[in-house]
């Protein structure tokens, strides 16, 4: 699920594509590590995380932690990592958690180290090596070259096309929005979203709704981006390094822009290892999604082929048994005939007879 926090400085923000609300902030991400008392593991002392870090953000106040996470955990410390809203912080925030923290019913305090937290991102000399080692592939062709970025955690409400509403059964992403966004930044070749073509599939399914069963995973989608030359992708690379993605919605008519909500999300972004975006791989997903989507329409033409056999079935049955009920009626008619028939010449036979 997406990492999505509010964001109210905007001050770093860079521009993406503000037609469709995107741009980039950077990342700035400190690690602050207790370092426990030994006397806690004597005493049998358990810790907790969670008050942990509530005496975490009341050192740091009045800075404020985007997010906080344990990242590590041992008999010896506890790591945590922190987000702040910008590296103006991070200095403030280094000098204020030089310091010790000391829970309820510690017998001692836990001192604490702070420093920034190193970004991991693929560099220059990882996606060269990879293709130079890489058996098979042709630099010539497009996708089996550093060309195409993978990113993945991107927010689908954010790429969807801006006049669809609804909930999130209704959303998907937009393969425009998409390609739109990122050729603010270089000549982008084709974009391909993978959750898409699963979503294209269960549409088809029998019983299945607009975009099929939702999950907690369909909050977010991975994207392949393909850019048309290598000094392109090299653009996009350097300038998604250390960034994390902001949504502030494009004006719409007159508004406020200093009340405007912004959001961020921290999104992965790599360089294509699978050759996803390769002129084979394009041509076989094409065949398998035709090929599954001729296999489901012959499952759908069976079930309404059953379906019908089923209905026609019941209506025979229901035909039968109207049948029956005429029968039994026409049968009791003939019956009450005969029986007002007999009644009425005994009648006249006992009035003869008296």
């Amino acid at each position: 699920m997406a990492s999505i926090h509010s964001c109210t400085d905007l001050s770093d923000a860079v521009e993406l594509e503000p037609s469709v609300g995107l741009y980039l902030k950077p990342i700035c991400r400190a690690n602050i590590t207790l370092l426990l008392p030994a006397s806690l593991a004597k005493h049998c002392i358990s810790v907790s995380n969670w008050e942990l870090q509530e005496r975490i953000r009341e050192v740091a106040r009045p800075i404020c932690l985007v997010s906080l996470r344990v990242s590590k955990t041992t008999m010896d410390i506890v790591r945590f990592e922190a987000e702040l809203a910008n590296r103006q912080d991070l200095k403030q925030l280094i000098e204020r958690m030089d310091t010790a923290i000391k829970l309820q019913g510690w017998p001692e305090s836990a001192r604490v180290r702070c420093g920034e937290a190193k970004l991991t991102f693929p560099s220059r000399h990882d996606w060269e090596a990879f293709f130079r080692d890489a058996k098979g592939l042709d630099e010539m062709r497009p996708g089996e070259r550093p060309d195409t970025l993978h990113i993945k955690g991107l927010p689908i409400r954010w790429f969807a096309e801006p006049n669809v509403s609804g909930g999130n059964s209704e959303l998907q992403p937009s393969l425009t929005v998409l390609h739109r966004a990122f050729r603010a930044i270089a000549d982008v070749r084709c974009v391909d979203i993978p959750i898409l073509d699963r979503r294209d599939r269960e549409k088809l399914k029998p019983g299945s709704d607009s975009f099929g069963k939702m999950g907690s995973c369909d909050l977010v989608f991975d994207a392949y981006v393909q850019y048309r030359e290598y000094v392109g992708f090299v653009k996009a690379m350097d300038a998604l390094r250390g960034m994390k993605l902001l949504y502030r919605p494009p004006l719409r008519g007159e508004r406020n822009d200093t009340n405007s909500s912004a959001f961020t999300s921290s999104i992965i972004v790599d360089f294509d290892r699978s050759g996803h975006l390769s002129d084979a791989k394009i041509r076989a997903r094409s065949m398998q999604n035709a090929k599954a989507k001729k296999l489901l329409l012959n499952v759908i033409r069976k079930e309404q082929l059953k379906r019908k056999m089923r209905e026609e079935k019941e209506a025979l049955k229901k035909n039968k048994l109207e049948s029956d009920q005429r029968q039994v009626r026409r049968e009791a008619r003939k019956l009450c005939k005969k029986l007002i028939h007999l009644v009425a010449v005994r009648t006249e036979i006992f009035y003869i007879h008296y």
